[in-house]
């Protein structure tokens, strides 16, 4: 894991960047990232002969996994024509480097990085339109930015799933990128989104567009590419970017593209045990070539999230098998949110150690403008901050290395909802023997989810001003239509694809980096993902159990009490007893005049309705969250 970031200056105002101060102030707010390590590219010499040029600078603080020697990146070829700057890791880089080595390329560091810059020679050097197939190649989590001196280009790239983050701005004398967005504030102005932060208000989406709360910054979307060419006019000393749409420098005018895409093919001739087999095969490999690294470090410093839950057990399962880990797992005291059970019984089984983090609301009040900060924008609730606490905690025993669990629910079904959307896609069938079959099967599913859905609707409009409601009204239905479909094939392809792992990754992703983690997500590796999107819809949903094929596969290594476990909790937190407990900080932040003058929300009526909740009235308490957490954005960045 590293922190990147650089840009392209078209003013000509060459003396402001000799020695780089624009790099190394972005640089700075990046260090938690890659905390090992410091690296700097600039064309500043060539700018001392070419008044016409602009100044386009890398940076990248590094966690130094593999090659841990000093001052490696940004890494570049033999000639020296190509730079790189990265952020996660090529998994496959290994294989590739043997290729690349027998077309007699040279390599002059053990990083995974440096396939990057030849396979971008073997494959793109004066052909550009080879830059999908280029990065096709890569299987990783990952973000780059690669400058070519020789062609004056710039490529921006992004990992299928969108594990790396990598953001950008633009004005009329320069492009700007970093990992972070707090890196690109210092030269970009700090506006608030309001669109933005309608959705979020308004239904609780988020991560769901290019765009974020800051106005004018953008992130790149999974699987996506940015090829930026700067062409010089001699004739009236200019400087233009070839692939905008106009000659303004915007970001409307930018033109990304795909590389990558999940396609909707569904593979009925396999049989039942070699789809399993294969499953299982593919999961395996997928945790394997994740193990990158793992010689370098001390075995202490590398360990594996635990819930109890499938989707972690199965990862520590396997893991197990092929090196010694430690385990990290978040608990309660709260009964029902309680997984001690079930997590002992893997540890037991694999015999291994889980050490054990509880939470309390005082530490998240604590904590809160700092992880705030870290996450650059608003976020939905408390177990956001839950999983922040687990980093925090791992980070103080000296982890490096985590892997996580996000993906399994939703390549394989795991989430409640997928359960009566299946029942009513058999119902169209006219399958009614199925139908009452898997009815009867998984019934506390259904009733789980008819709970679900009626505690969960609240009309968090009816706490927006009407001014603000006026200028965005309508944009919640559009939302909604396109990211929660009607059929489970889409439901599946939304959440993997627009929404629900966008803002899981993310807060994932920058928690873990606060505290220079890297974390590893096997369910994500693009062969299981595209095999699992393959299977047959029994293959992930059957008698009564969601997940099938993994529960199948796993079912002699794990025990009984995991596999056949049907409550699901996660990162569950005690989120109402918590905002209860911190009633008079949330009080004082609801009765200060900023809060009551940010014109988007009534303060008096949020402030009675906080009131009535902690007075005991059952409401559900995400929009308290929200606007809690949009409230102590706007004073941590100053907005």
């Amino acid at each position: 894991m590293s922190g990147i970031c650089g840009g392209i200056w078209f003013d000509n105002n060459v003396g402001a960047y000799y020695n780089m101060p624009p790099l190394k102030e972005m640089a700075k707010l990046l260090k938690h990232r890659g905390p090992d390590d410091l690296g700097f590219y600039s064309n500043e010499p060539e700018l001392k002969s070419a008044t016409t040029s602009p100044y386009v600078g890398l940076a990248m603080n590094r966690t130094a996994i593999l090659d841990q020697r000093k001052n490696l990146y940004p890494l570049h070829n033999e000639d020296k024509t190509l730079w790189l700057v990265l952020d996660g890791e090529i998994y496959n880089f290994k294989e590739l480097k043997e290729k690349l080595i027998e077309l007699r390329h040279h390599f002059y560091t053990e990083t995974d990085g440096e396939v990057i810059l030849h396979l971008y020679e073997e494959t793109c050097e004066g052909d550009s339109q080879n830059a999908s197939t280029f990065i096709s190649e890569l299987n990783g989590n990952f973000a780059f930015a690669l400058f070519d001196t020789k062609t004056n280009k710039l490529l921006l790239a992004k990992d299928r799933f969108g594990i790396k983050p990598l953001y950008y701005c633009i004005d009329d004398n320069k492009l700007l990128f970093a990992s972070e967005i707090k890196a690109l504030l210092k030269f970009s102005p700090k506006n608030p989104n309001n669109a933005i932060i309608y959705d979020f208000l308004a239904t609780g989406v988020h991560e769901h567009t290019e765009n974020t709360f800051f106005d004018g910054i953008k992130k790149l979307m999974p699987a996506e590419y940015i090829e930026i060419e700067i062409l010089r006019f001699a004739q009236n000393d200019s400087i233009r970017i070839k692939g905008l749409k106009n000659d303004n420098i915007n970001l409307k005018g930018l033109q990304k593209n795909k590389y990558w895409k999940l396609k909707f093919d569904t593979d009925n001739k396999t049989i039942h045990n070699s789809r399993t087999h294969k499953f299982l095969e593919l999961f395996e490999d997928s945790i394997k070539i994740r193990c990158l690294g793992l010689s370098e470090i001390h075995k202490s410093q590398f360990g594996a999230l635990l819930s109890g839950g499938m989707d972690s057990s199965s990862i520590v399962a396997i893991l197990n098998k092929l090196t010694p880990i430690s385990t990290f797992s978040s608990c309660r005291e709260d009964a029902y949110l309680d997984e001690r059970e079930y997590i002992e019984s893997v540890t037991q089984k694999l015999g291994l150690k889980s050490a054990y983090n509880f939470t309390k609301s005082e530490a998240l009040w604590k904590d809160i403008e700092k992880f705030i900060w870290h996450q650059d924008e608003p976020i939905r609730g408390a177990s956001t901050w839950d999983h922040f606490s687990i980093m925090k905690f791992a980070n103080e025993r000296g982890v490096k290395i985590l892997f996580d669990g996000q993906g399994g629910d939703e390549t394989l079904y795991g989430y409640t909802p997928y359960f009566p959307q299946f029942l009513k896609e058999l119902g169209k069938k006219f399958q009614i023997f199925k139908l009452l079959k898997e009815l009867s099967a998984g019934f506390d599913l259904v009733e789980f989810a008819i709970k679900e859905r009626i505690l969960g609707k609240q009309n968090s409009k009816e706490f927006l001003l009407q001014d603000f409601i006026h200028k965005f009204d309508g944009r919640e239905e559009s939302i909604l239509k396109e990211l929660f479909p009607n059929t489970l094939i889409e439901k599946s392809y939304y959440a993997i694809t627009k929404y629900s792992l966008n803002f899981l990754l993310k807060e994932t992703e920058r928690n873990s980096s606060a505290f220079g983690i890297e974390t590893r997500i096997p369910f994500l590796d693009h062969r299981l993902v595209e095999y699992a999107f393959s299977l047959p819809v029994n293959y992930k949903i059957r008698d009564g159990w969601t997940k099938w094929i993994l529960r199948e596969a796993m079912r002699d290594v794990l025990p009984e009490l995991v596999t056949k476990r049907r409550r699901k909790v996660g990162f569950g937190t005690p989120e109402v007893r918590w905002l209860r407990e911190l009633r008079p900080k949330i009080e004082e932040l609801f009765n200060s005049q900023e809060f009551k003058t940010r014109g988007y929300w009534d303060a008096d009526k949020i402030s009675k309705h906080f009131k009535d909740f902690c007075n005991g009235k059952k409401i559900q308490p995400e929009f308290f969250w929200r606007v809690i957490s949009l409230e102590i954005w706007f004073r941590v960045f100053k907005i």
